[in-house]
C-alpha cells in the first residue's frame, strides 16, 4: 500500500456523508475493487481504520490499494445500479474474488424450466443455471429493491417451490393483491414470463422505460376492450410509480456524452466531468482551476481536456453557452468528425458548427448535468470544509504548541463504595482508537473520592508509560479530565511528578450533565465552533460510557457472588 493506511484513512474521512460508489485502485492505477455505500465517508474509511476487523480476503485487497476515486449519486438505489454497471464494465479482480464473502448480496433471477421462477435477494452466488446480479455490499438495499419489484409485478415471494405441473390453492398474498398466484393458474405461463422479464428490466435499467412500454400496452388493451388486462397494467404502473428511488446512472436512452459542471468557491473553480457511454456512466474526473468561473474558464477547460489523449464523444453537455462556443465547436469537430454538438441544459438547445436547434427531450440531459454539478460541489466541499481538521481546531482554541493527534480522556464511575472504577478512552486523529482503551479498578480507596480516584488512575497510567509497559508506550499529546478545576490540578500534579510535557484540560458539564466548557490553564473556555463542540462532547460521552459500563459489569458480578 504505497500511500499508507493513515493517508488513505485521512482521505476517506474527507469524503461526503452521501450515497455513492467508490473505486479502489492499485499502484498502477488499475481498478481492483468497486463498491457502493449509503454513506461514502463511513464505508470507505472503515477499510483503512486500524480498529476495524476484516476477513483475510478483504485484508489482502486493502494491502494492494494505493488510491481510490468516488462518484456521488442521488440515492442508495442509484449507487446500487451504478455499482452493478461499473463492475460489469471493468470486472475488477476483487469483485470476483470476494463474491462469496459473508456480507455480500446478490439478486437471483431463477431460470428453471419446471417451476415458476422467482426473483430473490440472496447472500451467496451458486454455481447453477440461475442469473445473478451483483455482488452488492448492502443487503438491506438489495432486499428493498427486490421487495419493491416483486410487489409491483405481483410475483410470488413464498418459500415453497411452485412446480408448473402441480396445482395448489392460492395463499393470502393473492387475496390481498400482492401475488398473481401462478401456482393456482390465476395467470398464464406466457403472461407470467412477461412479468418476470419486465421485472428484470426494471432492476437493470430503472422503471421509466417499463412504465412507457406498459402505458402503450394498456392503451392497446383498452382499445381492444380487454379491460381486465388494461386494469392489471394500470395497477402495475401505479405501484412502479410509487417506488421511491429513481436512478440516472444507467439511462434508457443510449447516450454517449461528456458532461462538465463548474462550481466556484474561494477563488477556485471545481470541475467535474462524468462520461456516459451507451447510456451508462463509465467514469468521472475532477479538476481544480485557480480563479473564479468565467467564460474563458469553460473554453480553457474543454480545450485543455481534449488537447491530449481524450477524444470528444457524441455530445458535450454544459449548463449554458459561452463566448468562445463557435471556436470550441470547431476544435471538437476537428478532434472527432463524429462529434454531434454541445448540449446546454439552461436554454435546452443543441449547438453544432452550422446551426442550433431546440432539444425535443431534456430530462436525461438535465439529470446527468445535475449529477456532475453535485460531484463538483463535493470536490469544493472536500477542499474547504475539511481543510482544517477538528484536532487543529482544538489546537487553535487552546493555543497548543502542536496538534493533539493523540488524546486520552479520563473519567471516574462508582456504585456506592463497593465499586469504584476509572476509564481511559483514546482518540487518534479525531477518531476513537478502541484498541488503546483501558480500565482501572481503584485499589487505594474503599470510599467515594473523585479526586483521589482520578489521582490513582493517572498515576498508574503514566507510571506504566514511564516503564514502557505493553499498551502504555505512547505518550498522549493532550489529556482531558471529566471534571472541573480541582480535577485539572490533580492531573497537572501527576504530569509534573513524571516530568511530562503533555498538556492537560478538564471538561466541565452543566447541571444537565451536558458538556459546557473546557478548563485549560485555570481558565474556563467556551466552545463556539459547532464541529469542535460536538467532537469534545463525543469524547466526553465515550469516556463516561466506557467507565459506567465497566462499573455496572463489576457491580453485577459482585451482586451475583454475594
Amino acid at each position: 500500500m504505497a500511500n499508507g493506511l493513515q493517508l488513505l484513512y485521512k482521505k476517506a474521512k474527507n469524503l461526503p456523508a452521501l450515497p455513492g460508489v467508490y473505486i479502489m485502485r492499485d499502484e498502477k492505477k488499475n481498478i481492483i475493487y468497486i463498491g457502493k455505500a449509503k454513506i461514502l465517508r463511513n464505508r470507505v474509511s472503515s477499510y483503512f481504520s486500524a480498529a476495524q476487523k476484516h476477513s483475510a480476503k478483504i485484508e489482502r485487497m486493502i494491502e494492494l490499494v494505493d488510491d481510490f476515486d468516488f462518484i456521488v449519486t442521488n440515492s442508495e438505489f442509484e449507487a446500487l445500479i451504478l455499482e452493478c454497471s461499473l463492475i460489469k464494465q471493468n470486472r475488477p479482480k476483487y469483485n470476483t474474488m470476494l463474491r462469496d464473502d459473508k456480507g455480500y448480496s446478490f439478486i437471483e433471477i431463477q431460470q428453471s424450466k419446471v417451476s415458476w421462477n422467482k426473483i430473490l435477494a440472496v447472500k451467496n452466488k451458486k454455481e447453477d443455471e440461475n442469473l445473478y446480479i451483483g455482488p452488492f455490499i448492502s443487503g438491506a438495499a438489495v432486499s428493498s429493491l427486490v421487495e419493491s419489484v416483486n410487489l409491483a409485478f405481483k410475483l410470488p415471494t413464498c418459500k415453497k417451490q411452485l412446480l408448473k405441473t402441480k396445482y395448489s390453492r392460492p395463499c393470502l398474498n393473492y387475496y390481498i393483491e400482492r401475488c398473481c398466484a401462478p401456482c393456482a393458474r390465476k395467470i398464464s405461463e406466457a403472461e407470467y414470463e412477461e412479468r418476470l422479464k419486465n421485472a428484470q428490466k426494471t432492476i437493470k435499467n430503472g422503471k421509466k422505460q417499463i412504465i412507457a412500454e406498459m402505458s402503450k400496452d394498456m392503451a392497446i388493451a383498452a382499445e381492444q376492450l380487454n379491460f381486465e388486462k388494461a386494469a392489471t397494467l394500470r395497477d402495475t404502473i401505479k405501484l412502479l410509480e410509487k417506488m421511491k428511488d429513481e436512478q440516472h446512472v444507467v439511462l434508457n436512452a443510449k447516450i454517449n456524452c461528456d458532461t462538465f459542471a463548474f462550481f466556484t468557491q474561494k477563488e477556485k473553480t471545481y470541475t467535474s466531468m462524468i462520461k456516459f457511454e451507451s447510456g451508462k456512466l463509465t467514469q468521472n474526473r475532477n479538476m481544480v482551476v485557480n480563479g473564479e468561473l468565467d467564460e474563458q474558464t469553460v473554453s480553457h477547460v474543454l480545450v485543455q481536456y481534449y488537447s491530449f489523449k481524450h477524444l470528444p464523444t457524441d455530445y458535450v453537455v454544459l449548463n449554458k453557452i459561452f463566448e468562445d462556443l463557435p471556436l470550441v465547436l470547431q476544435f471538437l469537430t476537428e478532434k472527432n468528425p463524429q462529434f454531434k454538438g454541445i448540449v446546454t441544459v439552461e436554454d435546452k438547445k443543441l449547438y453544432t458548427e452550422d446551426k442550433e436547434k431546440k432539444l425535443s427531450a431534456t430530462k436525461n440531459w438535465q439529470a446527468i448535468y445535475n449529477l456532475a454539478l453535485q460531484n463538483a460541489k463535493q470536490g469544493a466541499l472536500k477542499k474547504s470544509v475539511n481543510a482544517v481538521s477538528v484536532t487543529q481546531k482544538l489546537q487553535n482554541l487552546l493555543k497548543l504548541s502542536h496538534e493533539p493527534k493523540l488524546i486520552e480522556i479520563f473519567d471516574i464511575s462508582n456504585f456506592s463504595d463497593s465499586v469504584i472504577v476509572g476509564s481511559m478512552v483514546t482518540f487518534r486523529d479525531g477518531e476513537p482508537d478502541k484498541s488503546k482503551y483501558r480500565k482501572f479498578k481503584i485499589k487505594s480507596l474503599s470510599y467515594q473520592n473523585d479526586y483521589g480516584s482520578m489521582r490513582e488512575v493517572l498515576f498508574r497510567r503514566f507510571k506504566n508509560n514511564i516503564e514502557q509497559k505493553r499498551g502504555f508506550e505512547q505518550t498522549p499529546d493532550l489529556i482531558l479530565i471529566d471534571g472541573g478545576k480541582q480535577h485539572l490540578k490533580v492531573a497537572e500534579e501527576i504530569l509534573l511528578k513524571f516530568n511530562l510535557a503533555t498538556d492537560a484540560a478538564a471538561l466541565v458539564k452543566d447541571e444537565n450533565h451536558k458538556t459546557k466548557a473546557i478548563v485549560f490553564k485555570g481558565k474556563e473556555i467556551h466552545v463556539e465552533d459547532n464541529e469542535l463542540f460536538n467532537f469534545i462532547t463525543r469524547m466526553q460521552d465515550e469516556a463516561h460510557r466506557f467507565a459506567i459500563t465497566y462499573a455496572r459489569n463489576l457491580h453485577k458480578r459482585y451482586s451475583f457472588e454475594q
